[in-house]
C-alpha cells in the first residue's frame, strides 16, 4: 500500500513539474510557435527516467498530454479532434525519445557514474543530441503533414524545437541527477554544480530580457513612426479639404451675386485639388415669407418639381414644414449624384440646425457629428462641414451682427471611409487597427470610422504579449476627433523579428542560443572539475591510507629493531629513537630529544666523533661505521658499533644523519676477558719449569 501511495506521487509530481516547467517556455518561446529555444521538461523527463525507472514514463506521457492540450487550446482557442490526435502523438514522442534516451546514455555514456570525465560528459551529451532527434522530427512530421503548420517554416520550427529538446538535456538532467541520483559521488558536487548551471542559466535569462525590451522598443519606435505618418496624412488630408470651404467663401466675398452656372465654374477644380470631397454647395438663408418666390425661382431654372423638402419618420423626402426659416440646399455640385438632397432643409434636422447655428456664430468652420448622408448607398459614415457666408454690404463682427447678415453656409460633404483610404493611399496600414473617435459626440454613436468594424475595442488583442496603441486629438471644425491607432497580431507578427519567419536573425535568439550553450558547458566543466576533484580526493584518501599504513609499519619496524635506531639534526640533537636505543643508554625518548650525541659520549671518543662529523659535513664522506662508548644514565660506559649515513634534502643540503647503534658490549668485555685469560694463561706457561706445548689432536 505504501509502495502504491508513494508510486502515485511521483508520477502527480512529474506531471506537474512537467507542465509547470513547460509553461515556463511561454516566456522563452515565440508567441504563436511551435517549439522554443529551451525545453526543460525534456531533460527532467530524461533526469525521472534515468532516476525512478520505467514507472516515470507514466508522469511524463501525463504531462505532455496536458501540456500539449493546453498549448493547442491557447493557440487556437479550441481543442477539436484533429488536435487531440495530435497532442497523443507529440506524446508518444516524447515517450520514445526518454526511452530512446536512457537507453543511449547508459549505452554510451555507461552511466550510472561519476560524470567525471571529459569523455564520460562528451558522451553523456551525445546521447542528448542523438535522442532530440526523436519528438522534434515526429511532432513536426504530424503538424506539417496534418496540415496545422505549413511547409515554408516547417524547417524553422524543427530548429526550434529540436535545439529546445537538446539545451533542456544539457542543462536540466546533470542537475537533476547530481541532486537525486543514489549515489554518493554526486553529493559534495552539488551545490558548485548547481551555483554554476543556475547562475550562468540566470545570466542568460537576464541578458535575454534585457535584449527582449530592445526590441520591444525598437518594435515599438516601428510602431510610433507608422502611427505619425498615419496621423500626419488623416491630419492634412481633413485639413486641406476643409479649405475648399474658404475657397468659396473667399469666392462669395468677391461677388456681388453667384448664380448655378458661376458656383459651378467656380468648383470645378476644387474637385480636382480635393478629391475626398463628395459634394461641395450653397445651402442658402430662406425665411418663411420668401419660400413661395423662391420656390418659384428655381422652378423657372428648369426644376419644376423643386419644392424645400424634409424627410419624415420613414426617411421619405416630403415637403418641408411651415417653420421662420429654411436653410436650403441650393447649389450642389455634382448635381448628378445629389439630386436627393436638393432643396433639402437643413434646419429640418435637430443635429444639423445645431451645427449650422454654431458655425453662424462663431463665423468658423464647423462639422457636424456623424451622420448617414442623404445621398449614401453603402455604410459609411459621413459628416458635413458648413463655412458661414455674410453678405457683404454689412457688418458682421460681433454675434448679433452674424446672426443678421447670414446669407447661408458653404457646405462640403464627406465620406469618412472614403477620406482615410486616400490620404493612406500611400501608406502599408492593413494590419493596423485604425479607428476615429469623436469625442463630443454620445459614446454610442461616436465612431466614424473604424478599419476593423468586426472587432469591439482595442482591448480585443490585449491578449498580446505587447500592446501597441496610441491615442492622437485632432480638431476638425469646432468638433475633437481622436484617431485611435494600435497594432493587430498579424501586425506584430510582420515587424516583430522573434517570429518564426525570421527569429533566427535576431539578437534575442542568438544571445539565447549562445549563453543557453555557455551554460550547458558550464555544467559540464563543472561537472568535470568537480569529478576530478572528487576522484583526487578519493586517491589521496587511499594513498594516505597506504602512507599511514607504511608508517605504521615502518614505526612498528623501527621501535622493534634488536638494535638502536637514531635520526639525529645537523646540530647533534636526537630527532627520533627507538625503544632499543633507549634500553641501551638508560635515556627515554623524550630526554634523548634534549641531548646531543656528544652529551652521551665519554671525552676519550669525543675528538674521534668530532673527526667523523667534520668529514660528514665537509662532504668527504657520507657514510662512517666505527665503535666507540656511551655513558649511560647510570654512568655506565658502554660500548657500540656505529654506523650510519648523511641524508641530504632535495636541494642537495644536509638533513640529518640517520645511524644504526649495535650493542657490542658483551662482546667487547668478553674479549677483554679472553685476553685477560690469555695473557695469565701465557704467564703461568713462561714461568713453568717444565715443557709446555699445545698439540693439534689431528697429527
Amino acid at each position: 500500500m505504501k509502495e502504491k501511495i508513494t508510486l502515485t506521487y511521483q508520477i502527480i509530481t512529474l506531471a506537474l513539474v512537467y507542465f509547470l516547467s513547460a509553461n515556463f517556455c511561454n516566456f522563452m518561446g515565440i508567441p504563436n510557435e511551435f517549439g522554443t529555444i529551451i525545453w526543460p521538461p525534456s531533460g527532467i523527463s530524461l533526469a525521472a527516467m534515468l532516476i525512478l525507472g520505467p514507472r516515470a514514463l507514466i508522469g511524463i506521457f501525463i504531462g505532455a498530454l496536458c501540456t500539449n492540450l493546453s498549448f493547442i487550446h491557447n493557440l487556437l482557442g479550441d481543442i477539436h479532434p484533429l488536435g487531440i490526435i495530435t497532442a497523443l502523438i507529440e506524446s508518444i514522442a516524447a515517450i520514445l525519445q526518454v526511452i530512446i534516451g536512457a537507453w543511449l546514455v547508459r549505452r554510451l555514456a555507461h552511466f550510472p557514474n561519476s560524470l567525471g570525465s571529459e569523455k564520460q560528459i562528451m558522451l553523456f551529451f551525445l546521447a542528448g543530441i542523438l535522442s532530440a532527434l526523436i519528438s522534434s522530427t515526429l511532432s513536426i512530421s504530424t503538424l506539417t503533414l496534418t496540415g496545422q503548420l505549413d511547409q515554408n517554416i516547417a524547417l524553422s520550427h524543427w530548429i526550434d524545437w529540436y535545439i529546445g529538446d537538446v539545451i533542456g538535456i544539457f542543462i536540466f538532467t546533470p542537475l537533476l541527477l547530481v541532486w537525486f541520483y543514489p549515489t554518493q559521488a554526486f553529493i559534495h558536487r552539488r551545490a558548485v554544480v548547481s551555483v554554476t548551471i543556475i547562475a550562468t542559466f540566470l545570466l542568460t535569462v537576464g541578458l535575454v530580457i534585457y535584449e527582449f525590451q530592445e526590441e520591444d522598443k525598437r518594435l515599438e519606435l516601428t510602431f510610433q513612426k507608422d502611427v505619425l505618418s498615419i496621423n500626419a496624412k488623416i491630419e492634412t488630408q481633413f485639413f486641406a479639404h476643409l479649405n475648399a470651404l474658404k475657397a468659396i467663401e473667399s469666392f462669395y466675398a468677391a461677388s456681388l451675386k453667384v448664380d448655378r452656372s458661376e458656383f459651378k465654374a467656380f468648383i470645378a477644380h476644387l474637385f480636382n485639388d480635393f478629391s475626398g470631397i463628395q459634394a461641395l454647395g450653397f445651402d442658402q438663408l430662406v425665411l418663411d415669407k420668401e419660400r413661395p418666390a423662391f420656390e418659384k425661382s428655381i422652378q423657372g431654372e428648369g426644376f419644376r418639381d423643386f419644392h424645400i423638402t424634409e424627410r419624415d419618420e420613414n426617411k421619405n423626402l416630403i415637403p418641408a414644414a411651415k417653420r421662420d426659416s429654411y436653410i436650403v440646399v441650393n447649389f450642389v455640385e455634382p448635381m448628378a449624384k445629389n439630386k436627393k438632397v436638393f432643396g433639402f432643409d437643413m434646419m429640418s434636422d435637430p443635429t444639423r440646425e445645431s451645427t449650422l447655428n454654431q458655425a453662424r456664430d462663431t463665423g468658423s468652420i464647423t462639422s457636424t457629428p456623424k451622420i448617414t448622408l442623404v445621398q449614401e448607398t453603402g455604410n459609411q459614415s459621413g459628416f458635413l462641414a458648413f463655412m458661414p457666408i455674410y453678405r457683404n454690404d454689412v457688418s458682421h463682427q460681433t454675434l448679433e451682427e452674424r446672426r443678421h447678415a447670414l446669407l447661408g453656409y458653404a457646405v462640403a460633404v464627406f465620406r469618412v471611409g472614403d477620406m482615410i483610404n486616400i490620404a493612406l493611399k500611400d501608406i502599408v496600414h492593413e494590419n493596423l487597427r485604425l479607428r476615429i473617435i469623436d469625442e463630443n459626440a454620445t459614446l454610442d454613436d461616436n465612431v466614424l470610422f473604424d478599419s476593423l468594424p468586426s472587432l469591439a475595442s482595442y482591448t480585443a488583442f490585449s491578449g498580446q504579449k505587447k500592446l501597441l496603441f496610441n491615442n492622437t486629438i485632432i480638431s476638425i471644425g469646432n468638433r475633437l476627433w481622436r484617431i485611435e491607432v494600435n497594432a493587430t497580431p498579424d501586425y506584430l507578427h510582420t515587424h516583430n523579428s522573434l517570429n518564426a519567419l525570421h527569429n533566427h536573425t535576431n539578437n534575442s535568439w542568438h544571445i539565447l542560443l549562445i549563453g543557453l550553450f555557455i551554460t550547458s558547458l558550464m555544467g559540464g566543466l563543472a561537472l568535470v572539475i568537480t569529478g576530478r576533484k572528487v576522484s583526487l580526493e578519493e586517491i589521496i584518501k587511499e594513498r594516505t591510507a597506504a602512507l599511514a599504513k607504511s608508517e605504521h609499519n615502518f614505526r612498528a619496524m623501527f621501535e622493534n629493531m634488536p638494535i638502536g635506531i637514531v635520526n639525529v639534526s645537523m646540530d647533534g640533537y636526537f630527532l627520533d629513537v627507538n625503544q632499543s636505543f633507549c634500553q641501551f643508554v638508560g635515556y627515554s625518548s623524550q630526554e634523548l630529544a634534549k641531548l646531543t650525541f656528544m652529551e652521551i659520549t665519554p671525552p676519550e671518543f669525543i675528538e674521534q666523533d668530532i673527526t667523523v662529523y667534520n668529514r660528514l659535513i665537509n662532504n668527504e664522506i657520507t657514510e662512517f661505521t666505527f665503535e666507540k662508548k656511551y655513558r649511560r644514565k647510570d654512568g655506565a660506559e658502554v660500548w657500540a658499533n656505529a654506523s650510519g649515513r648523511l641524508i641530504f634534502n632535495e636541494d642537495g643540503s644536509h638533513q640529518k644523519f640517520i645511524a644504526a647503534i649495535e650493542d657490542i658490549d658483551f662482546i667487547k668485555k668478553s674479549q677483554a676477558l679472553l685476553s685477560e685469560s690469555e695473557q695469565r694463561f701465557q704467564l703461568v706457561a713462561d714461568a713453568a719449569p717444565v715443557l709446555i706445548w699445545l698439540a693439534d689432536t689431528q697429527t
